[in-house]
């Protein structure tokens, strides 16, 4: 159970209605992907498929929002935040799927504290971001399985840099 005290859970909910107060999205019009909730848990081929494709679920968003409030790790015992969050290369992946498609346009972070914050203007996140493989890995392996992935999402970024010129700039 990864959020065993609804912190998450509540930020999510949070965040989602934040989302259409001030985005002027209708709720019955909002369709959250939580990884967790999204990824099959039990069956490991079809969990280890679902992991493969975070890129193009996370590229396809109409707004990308990362979860990421102030709390206790359970099993590991130790504090998971906003610097927790963007050390780890499965998340920093996930992002840059997302700016390569749309550039940086519609991320924010939700820490929990009633404001969304937009990513727009943040270059040192975005730079960290599109850095994959010097995020931290559970399974240091994964690393290679990302190569093609990664790859791909450079020359995307550097196809469309009129759309995404702060990426390109980022990663020439």
């Amino acid at each position: 159970e990864p959020d065993p005290h609804g912190q998450h859970y509540e930020a999510i909910c949070q965040a989602g209605a934040k989302i259409c107060r001030d985005l002027n999205v209708l709720p019955e019009c909002l369709y959250l992907w939580v990884d967790y909730f999204s990824i099959p848990q039990r069956n490991t081929t079809l969990k280890e498929l679902s992991i493969g494709s975070l890129a193009v679920y996370a590229s396809v968003a109409r707004y990308f929002v990362i979860i990421c409030p102030s709390c206790l790790h359970v099993d590991a015992d130790m504090v998971c935040n906003k610097e927790t969050y963007h050390r780890r290369g499965w998340c920093r992946l996930e992002q840059w799927a997302r700016m390569a498609v749309d550039g940086p346009r519609s991320m924010y972070r939700y820490e929990g504290n009633g404001k969304l914050i937009k990513l727009e203007d943040d270059l040192t996140w975005y730079h960290n971001s599109i850095h994959v493989f010097d995020g931290d890995f559970t399974v240091p392996s994964d690393k290679a399985t990302l190569v093609d992935t990664v790859l791909s999402l450079w020359a995307l970024c550097t196809a469309r840099k009129e759309k995404n010129e702060k990426i390109y700039n980022l990663i020439n």
